[in-house]
């Protein structure tokens, strides 16, 4: 047994990638710590399921547990719990406290590993909430300050745990850290996630969807757009939106100036434990994201949920969205970022005879791959490299 602490700059709950890598190191007979940002009416200390939940900043005003490198608050807490519980080994996720983790980590002969799930710099560079004031666009926009930390955290960092090959190559490339410190743990489903949810699609295919938190990383305006050109051709299409975020309001006012809205239902949040319901109604799930430096170097666990219900995929040429839909044949990557590409392509989808093949491609590539039993057998033995 092996006593792991990972280290969390978000609310728990709720985090997915967090909980089943916390949850499956317990599983698999780990004594697991998770440090998390600690939200209103929460306790210090809470035991949930198998993990041992410890919250930061529980007794202090909540903008002094705000997520920053080296805010002492965190770095008190970090130091506080090495000592307590004396890790084998620590996981911080992403960039934010990797340095000082690192630094306090290694003074016990700690070796630590960052679960880098994006290229979180270029997240901030496009997330809204970093262009609201002039500190913050000075901050990451002109200063470049991310960009910084990040560099400062690759560079201590014993291992890097990634999402996609791409930023295994994107890490190498800016900072020379090591391939064979590195390893891709993709953000899958377990198995039995999406057990429930109705499998398969409709041929020709009628209701197309998209899940996931709205923010101006993950833009859909493209699919609105499309999709109500190619609702004014087929009348009995339907387009399903679930989730909330910082462009919920963009997006519902996009929908309410589309010519046939009453066929786009925009659902807002939704618990995750109806997910796979959601899911089960599509036929054709839809990634429509910008290409960018972000959107370059991850990739949205969405993909892999689809797969798991065996629907296919419409994307856009994301460079790692675009190398599983062509190793899997699971879907349609559309000729570049444009709307009359994306209407093209689900008109395609209307009139193409591999829809069901692709279909059975999508849920072949889950059972044999893309799951997270697989994925997790691959953290299992990373970090066993790191006595």
């Amino acid at each position: 047994m092996r006593k792991i602490l990972y280290v969390y700059h978000g609310y728990y709950p709720w985090d997915v990638r967090a909980e089943k890598i916390c949850n499956s190191f317990a599983e698999f007979g780990n004594e697991v710590w998770l440090m998390a940002r600690c939200s209103e009416n929460e306790e210090e200390f809470e035991k949930i399921g198998k993990i041992n939940i410890v919250r930061v900043g529980c007794k202090s005003k909540r903008f002094k547990s705000f997520p920053i490198s080296y805010n002492p608050l965190w770095s008190n807490s970090i130091k506080q719990y090495i000592n307590l519980i004396k890790p084998d080994i620590m996981i911080t996720r992403e960039m934010h406290f990797a340095e000082v983790a690192t630094k306090l980590a290694h003074q016990k002969d700690i070796p630590v590993l960052i679960d880098m799930a994006e290229n979180y710099p270029a997240a901030m560079k496009v997330w809204k909430k970093y262009s609201k004031s002039l500190l913050k666009r000075l901050i990451v926009h002109k200063l470049h300050i991310p960009e910084l930390i990040e560099k400062r955290a690759v560079k201590n960092a014993d291992g890097i745990i990634v999402v996609c090959d791409e930023q295994i190559k994107r890490l190498e490339s800016l900072y020379n850290f090591p391939i064979d410190k590195t390893c891709v743990v993709h953000n899958t489903p377990l198995k039995s996630t999406f057990s429930s949810a109705k499998i398969g699609s409709n041929l020709p295919p009628i209701n197309f969807g998209h899940h996931g938190y709205l923010s101006a990383d993950k833009k859909i305006n493209l699919l609105i757009e499309a999709f109500d050109k190619v609702a004014g051709e087929f009348e009995d299409i339907s387009l399903i939106i679930a989730g909330d975020g910082e462009c919920f309001e963009e997006i519902n006012v996009l929908v309410q100036n589309c010519k046939n809205k009453d066929r786009i239902n925009l659902l807002g949040k939704y618990e995750h434990k109806i997910l796979p319901r959601i899911i089960g109604e599509i036929d054709i799930g839809v990634i429509p994201y910008e290409i960018n430096d972000f959107n370059n170097f991850t990739i949205h666990n969405k993909i892999f949920d689809y797969f798991a219900c065996a629907k296919p995929v419409i994307a856009t040429p994301m460079l790692p969205t675009k190398r599983i839909i062509d190793e899997t044949d699971a879907g349609w990557v559309i000729n570049d970022y444009s709307v009359d590409a994306m209407v093209e392509t689900i008109i395609k989808t209307r009139t193409d005879n591999s829809v069901l093949n692709k279909s059975k491609n999508a849920y072949k590539a889950f059972k044999d791959k893309y799951n997270w039993e697989n994925d997790f057998s691959i953290i299992l033995n990373f970090i066993n490299k790191f006595k």
